[in-house]
This record gives C-alpha cells, sequence and structure tokens, in this order.
C-alpha cells in the first residue's frame, strides 16, 4: 500500500513550510507540525517554546477536531536520531495512533531539512 505525503503550509510565524501531512498503512492521517523555539504551542498556544524546535503529532481523522487532535509531541533531535524506518507509537494506549516505517521515514527527511 502507497503512503501518501502531503506538505502543508502554515504561516502565522513566518513564511516556511512546517507541517507535514503523512497517512500509515492503515489509513490514518497524522499532521507534524514543527514548534520552532519562541513559537507558541499547547492548548490555544498557552505555552512558548523556550527550548529546542519540537515536532508535534495530530490525528487528523475525528471530525470533532477540525485541526487535529494532539496525540504527542517530541523533540526534533529525538526524532532525527535515526531514519525513522522502524516507525512510532505515538501512543500505547490507542493502537491506532502509531507511524509505520515508510511514513516516519518521510517525516525524519522533512524534520531535517528544517
Amino acid at each position: 500500500m502507497l503512503v501518501g505525503v502531503i506538505p502543508l503550509l502554515k504561516l502565522p510565524k513566518g513564511n516556511k513550510m512546517n507541517s507535514l501531512m503523512v497517512t500509515n498503512v492503515n489509513g490514518r492521517k497524522f499532521d507534524a507540525r514543527v514548534v520552532d523555539t519562541n513559537d507558541n504551542y499547547g492548548l490555544n498556544d498557552g505555552l512558548v517554546n523556550e527550548d529546542d524546535p519540537m515536532v508535534e503529532f495530530y490525528d487528523m481523522g475525528s471530525s470533532n477536531f477540525p485541526n487535529g487532535q494532539f496525540v504527542s509531541r517530541y523533540y526534533v533531535s529525538t526524532i532525527t536520531e535515526d531514519d525513522g524506518s522502524y516507525g512510532l507509537n505515538l501512543d500505547g494506549g490507542v493502537p491506532e495512533w502509531s507511524i509505520d516505517g515508510q511514513a516516519m521515514v518521510k517525516v525524519v527527511k522533512f524534520l531535517n531539512l528544517i
């Protein structure tokens, strides 16, 4: 099964691409969003990232969350430590919240560009 990737633009913090949509082998779509240093993030953007860049993963499969349901957050440096080919389980309590290796390789390549 071919895994799709759709780059998205999010412009409030400047004109750079900082979001990537990936689809896992089960057809579930996730948005990987970069939170740069000094960017707002969290519930209602109530926090400021005063540390290294992070990536947040959102489940885009629920109509209850038009901007996606927050799943998890990691430092970009953690995700880019390897090539992503092993995939990533975003939440052990929700089996659907995992990104397979093929899709994670694309996330890692995207993150290495920022």
